[in-house]
């Protein structure tokens, strides 16, 4: 076994490289989002003719797609913000059971991501939910 003394200043520096590494592998798993905060175009709102029967889930996918509904922030559980630079609705991949999890790219000041979202239940008031998570960081990634 090597031992020698470490200076604070080697500790410090070790502890950085830590903190970022983990930071840089915490993309390579989903990564659920607590908020996600929306600019809205009523204008281009009111110009669709949406179907009545449509859950509000399904409104808000079409808005989505129709760029009504923009996101304009994500808001990880650990207190990290994305301000969302650039936002494309096409979807890139389906996933999960009957393709319920549609997957999309959005640019952040934080990176690259493929962002997931889905339907999904709230067990808490047996409602339905809009769930959003980042599936993967594509630009910088150290985990493919």
């Amino acid at each position: 076994m090597d031992v020698r003394a470490v200076t604070p200043q080697e500790m410090i520096e070790e502890l950085k490289r830590t903190i970022e590494q983990r930071q840089r592998d915490k993309y390579c798993f989903q990564v659920g989002l607590d908020d996600v905060e929306f600019a809205f175009d009523k204008k281009a709102a009111s110009a669709l003719d949406l179907d009545p029967e449509m859950s509000r889930i399904e409104q808000a996918e079409c808005y989505l797609r129709e760029g009504v509904l923009r996101p304009i922030e994500f808001a990880e559980s650990d207190g990290t913000r994305h301000q969302v630079l650039e936002w494309d609705s096409t979807p890139v991949a389906y996933s999960g059971f009957t393709g319920c999890v549609t997957h999309s790219i959005a640019v952040t000041d934080q990176g690259t991501f493929e962002v997931g979202r889905y339907p999904a239940m709230n067990l808490a008031t047996f409602s339905k939910v809009w769930q959003w998570f980042i599936h993967r960081k594509i630009e910088g990634t150290e985990c493919d």
